[in-house]
């Protein structure tokens, strides 16, 4: 059903038979994008007389919306019982009709890896997943889940954390299902105080309950006796390399309401994790984050003192032992990354489900590589997330020129499979995703002003920031852009693992427009050995402004600048030249040899590399005796 206009608030009028708590209805509804978006609103009682439910859209809504579904949800298992809803009607608040601005974009956080390679000093990597959602009823995402984990498996992670809702229901028949398909993707799944195999063909995974995990007959929420039966204690600690895991349940919505006992375990292992030399950092796993970065703030740890708590508990823990510390949810579906006293706090992308989020703002399905710098402190980079997104296509897109020593913005987007078919979901190529960009031989990848020196040095054409998806053109010549993203096909072999890659062409120009100029023909030197060569290389100002030579350096031993004072002493006139003295030494082994005589200057686009040539000359034969 279609609601006109950009409504602030829809008005459900119903009857119901039983209680609903407030925060607790649900209603569904697709925006103009496509975008799935859940709203959780006012609570009902159970009466003959008509009600309503309220539900806020949130801004990021793009309208028209159509509304799809409701869902009235009472968490606690004394108060379920069988009942109905009657809906008679839906009515919306909606104002006049107004453009709304632009949305500030996302600042970007350094925990994710803006081109996906890890931090410099990582040693070991591990990875997550959550939010595949699956039943034995409806089994099609098991093929994601199995196609992610051998995806996840060719990186070669220390372990995989399942981070909740593997499974969209927890009878039994579902847990068997998750088991059998975990397994088939490789997954050895570690059960408590157990240690893992040594199987090189599987990987430890670790699974964290879900909400989803709890709910029984149905649809509604229960408890996790299945899940319990079929996987062990749903919350638990362990050490690698140096990381404390904290893995705890919230299945039920808080920490103390699902189970009490982990609150000290908690509490316990960040203390002990403190003094303990072997442990460089701690991460910690619940499926609810302690924060919703949707609007509506449905989607986190419902009891907001227990929050507190463990942000201290973290806070504390961080600043006295200035070890490092993060903290992983899901359940919001939103990629995203915040910072509280010098803890990190991070929503974990969906994996399988349609996102809540828009696109733009860490709305896909992807999983997560971690990697972990173990000597690093809690002041330091000590780890980093490379967000990989699903895709089916991927579009690279960027101006077709760049002049030399100016920069465009390049970007592109992603469209997103649903599980493994075909989709519309169109993504990005921008934070909160991870992009691995690369290209061909012109073209350079990194940040920075030793970056671009570098690139200069090795005689690139171009040089990418990928965090300011910035390209700046070195010297006239072509580039390639490529982008490269992990598909989503059913798993049939490691031919179904090839990556989706996208591309394009940009052609770097000379500058144009007012302003000097250099010009120089490329001088080829000859010297016999152990000799040099001195000869001059003739620079010409073709432009219509005063030329500053600012320095003057050469790329290879074998040559040398022996007098730069006729270029450098004086601004050089328009039409006007200037020779540098250049001396050639061949070396030791003979041959040719090749280098560049850098000029830096005042001219549009930078510096100017002029192309040297030496080559060893015979000595002259001795005159003829007689």
């Amino acid at each position: 059903m279609e609601i006109p206009g950009q409504p602030l608030r829809v008005r459900l009028k119903l009857k119901s038979d039983v209680f609903v708590p407030s925060g607790l209805t649900y209603a569904g509804f697709w925006d103009a994008e496509g975008t799935s978006i859940g709203v959780y609103g006012t609570g009902l009682q159970p009466s003959d007389e008509w009600q309503y439910a309220t539900f806020t859209i949130p801004s990021t809504a793009v309208f028209p919306i159509r509304f799809n579904s409701f869902q009235g949800i009472n968490t606690a298992v004394d108060q379920q019982v069988p009942g109905r809803f009657v809906i008679g009607g839906l009515e919306a608040d909606v104002p006049s009709q107004i453009d709304l601005p632009p949305q500030e974009p996302l600042r970007a956080d350094p925990l994710v890896s803006a081109d996906g390679r890890p931090q410099p000093g990582a040693d070991w990597s591990f990875a997550t997943l959550s939010d595949v959602q699956f039943t034995a009823a409806s089994p099609d995402l098991t093929q994601v889940a199995v196609a992610a984990l051998h995806r996840i498996r060719a990186e070669e992670p220390d372990l995989v954390v399942l981070n909740g809702d593997i499974v969209d229901r927890g009878l039994p028949e579902d847990l068997a299902l998750a088991r059998q398909t975990l397994e088939e993707g490789g997954c050895d799944l570690v059960a408590v105080g157990a240690e893992p195999d040594d199987d090189p063909d599987t990987v430890p995974c670790y699974y964290v309950p879900g909400n989803h995990e709890s709910y029984g007959v149905g649809n509604t929420q229960s408890t996790l006796d299945a899940w319990e039966a079929e996987f062990g204690r749903p919350y638990r600690t362990f050490d690698h390399k140096g990381t404390r895991f904290i893995l705890l349940n919230s299945a039920l919505g808080s920490l103390r309401g699902s189970d009490w006992d982990q609150l000290p375990m908690l509490e316990e292992a960040l203390a002990t994790a403190a003094e303990d030399d072997a442990v460089s950092n701690v991460m910690v796993f619940a499926h609810h984050p302690v924060d919703d970065p949707a609007e509506t703030k449905s989607s986190q740890l419902g009891d907001r003192m227990e929050v507190q708590l463990v942000e201290r508990l973290l806070a504390d823990f961080r600043s006295g032992s200035n070890k490092g510390a993060a903290m992983v949810g899901s359940h919001a579906q939103i990629t995203n990354v915040q910072r509280q006293e010098g803890v990190q706090y991070v929503v974990h992308p969906s994996s399988g489900k349609a996102p809540y989020g828009t696109p733009d703002r860490g709305g896909f399905t992807g999983w997560v590589e971690w990697n972990v710098d173990r000597d690093g402190s809690g002041a330091q980079q000590w780890l980093n997330a490379n967000v990989r997104a699903f895709a089916q296509q991927v579009v690279v897109e960027a101006p077709e020129t760049v002049e030399a020593g100016h920069a465009v913005t390049v970007g592109g987007h992603v469209v997103q499979p649903s599980g493994v078919l075909p989709g519309s979901r169109v993504v990005p190529l921008a934070y909160p995703m991870s992009v691995r960009w690369s290209g061909d031989d012109g073209l350079a990848v990194g940040s920075g002003e030793q970056a671009v020196r570098r690139a200069r040095d090795q005689g690139k054409v171009a040089i990418l920031d990928p965090v300011t998806r910035q390209l700046t053109g070195l010297r006239t010549g072509e580039v390639t852009l490529e982008v490269t993203a992990d598909s989503m096909r059913p798993y049939t072999g490691d031919e179904s693992l090839a990556p989706v890659t996208g591309r394009t062409t940009v052609r770097v120009v000379a500058a144009a427009g007012p302003g000097a100029r250099v010009d120089a023909d490329a001088p080829v030197f000859t010297a016999v050995a152990a000799d040099a060569a001195v000869r001059p290389v003739t620079l010409t100002n073709t432009g219509d402004r005063p030329l500053t030579v600012s320095g003057l350096t050469v790329t290879a031993d074998a040559f040398a600048v022996a007098d730069a004072r006729a270029c450098t002493a004086a601004p050089v006139a328009p039409g006007a030249s200037c020779d540098v003295a250049v001396r050639f030494t061949p070396p030791a082994a003979g041959g040719r040899t090749s280098a560049d005589l850098v000029v830096e200057s005042n001219a549009p686009g930078g510096a100017v590399e002029v192309p040297l040539t030496g080559a060893e000359a015979a000595p002259e034969a001795a005159p003829a005796q007689g």
